[in-house]
């Protein structure tokens, strides 16, 4: 579940929507960003809405972290880690 906001009303009632959630677990730091245009008839009584009910969306995972450095290593260092996992 991400909170979001209400960026820009358009004339025909569709609304642009955007927000982030942080979450850490284990010193890993991930973000979540999602944006995109959805149907005022598509928000439920909760104020809710799915994700694959969102048109133009844009969702964007990002970390920090020892996991995610190692994903960024270059090919070097990953060869180096493969003969001495130590």
């Amino acid at each position: 579940t991400v909170t979001c906001m209400v960026i820009q009303v358009f004339s025909n009632g569709n609304v642009m929507l955007d927000g982030t959630r942080s979450i850490t677990v284990n010193r890993e730091d991930s973000k979540i960003r999602i944006s995109g245009i959805v149907r005022s008839r598509d928000i439920t009584a909760q104020n809710t809405i799915q994700s694959n009910q969102m048109a133009s969306a844009k969702i964007e995972l990002l970390g920090k972290g020892p996991l995610w450095n190692n994903q960024r290593r270059g090919f070097f260092t990953k060869l180096l880690d493969w003969f001495s996992p130590f």
